[in-house]
């Protein structure tokens, strides 16, 4: 795990177990989940106008059938300032837009039968880190119920070795580390969430 994930991660879970909040929130990202990626997320609201979030998503497909793979394990940690008040009348969690900044980090293991031939069906497998600005809007749906839509845009760095999706040579990396840069859009999602009133603030 590279350094700039522990230290993400440290302080997601140091707001989760110690900082105080008005609320918490659980959710699924409804398209990952439909696609069948398990997926959970995260959301504690720090004060009426700042909160922190995170999410995992597993892809962990495997085919017998030409060797084809896809997993991939997504770590992401964000903080989000809401535009508008948290108002506790309505709910204990802040709605509405927001804007924020993301980090995120991941491990990947993808190779797909290409062109009807195994000679020119390769397999990646290595990690990426990504960070950028990230916004959405809150939807209060019911009193425990909220969506949430998130779209980030920032850069990504990948770095992997290349393979041969099968045969004897499979397990052979072709050539040495290879990386790819990208920026743009990085993330998105859709969210459902069941908020924990733990009456903090």
């Amino acid at each position: 795990m590279k350094p700039t994930l522990r230290i993400l991660m440290t302080l997601v879970l140091a707001a989760a177990l110690w900082l105080p909040a008005s609320a918490q929130m659980v959710k699924m990202n409804g398209p990952a989940t439909i696609a069948g990626c398990p997926n959970i997320g995260y959301e504690h609201q720090l004060t009426p106008r700042l909160s922190v979030a995170g999410d995992i998503i597993w892809l962990p497909y495997m085919s017998q059938k030409h060797e084809e793979v896809f997993r991939t394990m997504q770590i992401a940690g964000e903080v989000r300032y809401f535009f508008k008040e948290l108002d506790r009348e309505v709910s204990r969690l802040a709605q509405g837009w927001y804007l924020g900044a993301y980090a995120m980090y991941g491990d990947f293991n993808i190779g797909l039968y290409r062109h009807n031939d195994m000679d020119k069906s390769f397999r990646r497998m290595g990690w990426g880190v990504s960070a950028g600005v990230s916004g959405g809007w809150k939807k209060q749906l019911g009193k425990k119920w909220q969506m949430d839509v998130n779209m980030g845009i920032g850069y990504a760095h990948l770095q992997y070795h290349k393979y041969k999706l099968g045969g004897a040579y499979r397990n052979k990396p072709i050539g040495t580390w290879r990386t790819s840069n990208w920026f743009g859009p990085t993330r998105f999602s859709v969210s459902f969430g069941y908020i924990i009133d733990c009456g903090c603030l």
